[in-house]
């Protein structure tokens, strides 16, 4: 059955968490409900060997333990990407809410008109920046772990356990491995530079990016003209910021300029 599971999600994900939505609410009152001879025409199955097939699946608690497992990990995906639409001045009011009573919320927040939502919303770079993205799937996967883990059939053997918990892990690993891969560019300058940007003027003197510029020109064959234009305005002791960035790494205020260069380009 594992390596079926495996064949089947490859090309399908999609269709079988679409599936997943509309079964997993009432999936106890069906295994309740169900029964296979009501489902047989002359005592034969309507439909192929769906009924029978539909029957062994659902006394299986391998099988239906599992179905909550998959989609406790598109709720992971899910959410992500509900935190990267939404916005850090706005989350705080419409957690566990799905993307849709989120956009509810936010326009009877704003009145709807043409301002119907957040202008900040979706823009979190400089989170991004600042290695938000692996502290949020952390903290997703923790959520359906918890979620799933409630789920479980009574009569799941701990064999079963195991490899049901053996899997997620697996499959968090993947995820977190892939998109923190994918997204690695923003731990890079000149992106990482978005960080300065943070609604919180800590985390963006953490990662003003001086040291790491500096460090990066001390490679052999080096040159500053390596950089991107932006970087070097930001951070090369002849651009005309870095003067700016580095009191703003040593605790004042944000000046004028660096924010307006912020807001402008970053």
């Amino acid at each position: 059955m594992h390596l079926s599971l495996l064949a089947l999600y490859e090309k399908r994900w999609q269709v079988v968490v679409k599936f997943l939505d509309g079964l997993l609410p009432h999936f106890k009152l069906v295994k309740q409900v169900w029964n296979h001879s009501k489902w047989l025409i002359d005592g034969k199955d309507a439909d192929g060997d769906v009924g029978a097939a539909f029957t062994t699946a659902i006394q299986n608690p391998l099988f239906c333990s599992y179905l909550f497992m998959v989609h406790g990990l598109h709720t992971v995906l899910s959410k992500l990407e509900h935190w990267l639409e939404s916005c850090s001045c706005h989350e705080h009011l419409s957690l566990n809410m799905s993307s849709t009573k989120q956009r509810k919320r936010r326009a009877a927040l704003f009145g709807g008109g043409p301002f119907s939502d957040c202008p900040m919303c979706g823009k979190r770079a400089p989170e991004l920046a600042a290695g938000r993205l692996a502290e949020t799937l952390t903290e997703l996967t923790g959520i359906a772990l918890n979620l799933f883990s409630k789920e479980l059939d009574c009569q799941l053997s701990e064999e079963g356990r195991a490899l049901l918990f053996k899997d997620f892990s697996f499959a968090k690993s993947h995820l977190h491995f892939t998109l923190v891969a994918k997204f690695d560019f923003w731990q890079k300058i000149p992106w990482r530079l978005c960080g300065i940007s943070h609604h919180w003027p800590s985390v963006g003197r953490s990662i003003a990016c001086l040291a790491e510029f500096d460090e990066s020109l001390a490679v052999p064959n080096m040159l500053t003209e390596h950089h991107h234009p932006q970087s070097l305005r930001f951070l090369s002791r002849e651009g005309s910021l870095r003067d700016h960035v580095q009191a703003f790494a040593d605790g004042a205020e944000m000046s004028e300029s660096l924010r307006s260069a912020a807001f402008e380009h970053l």
